[in-house]
């Protein structure tokens, strides 16, 4: 949000050398390396994220596609069967999206290991929530 008055920035407000799409990506492979943990610190992200971007729309239609399918998946991660739904993550994450109509989704992509911490993530989602859905 704008500091100024509250509003949400438009896309062509972005700053410079902002990307958005990456942005996206970013976000996605820590929820999904969140995800695949099972550890309740850990979904303790998805859950914020889904609190921060209830209201925004990924630019790219994959993007959204598997932001969803992770927010469905959700609360099977939180149950009894906690260690088998996140041990078999990226098989239940490539039947939601096949059913979406997106079956050739490199997931291993969105699980590769980054160096970037929760409280950043926090901060990128933050910034990613002001920009006007598309």
């Amino acid at each position: 949000m704008n500091a100024r008055d509250d509003q949400p920035l438009p896309v062509d407000a972005a700053p410079a050398g902002f990307d958005i799409l990456k942005l996206e990506i970013e976000i996605l492979c820590a929820l999904c390396r969140a995800a695949s943990t099972g550890r309740p610190t850990d979904l303790s992200l998805l859950d914020t994220a889904q609190g921060i971007l209830s209201r925004y729309r990924f630019r790219n239609i994959e993007h959204q596609s598997l932001f969803d399918a992770l927010c469905e998946l959700r609360p099977a991660l939180g149950s009894d069967s906690l260690s088998r739904a996140a041990n078999h993550l990226k098989e239940h994450l490539l039947q939601r999206l096949t059913l979406r109509g997106f079956p050739e989704i490199d997931l291993n992509a969105y699980l590769a290991p980054q160096s970037v911490t929760t409280s950043e993530i926090i901060e990128r989602l933050k910034t990613l929530a002001q920009i006007l859905p598309a």
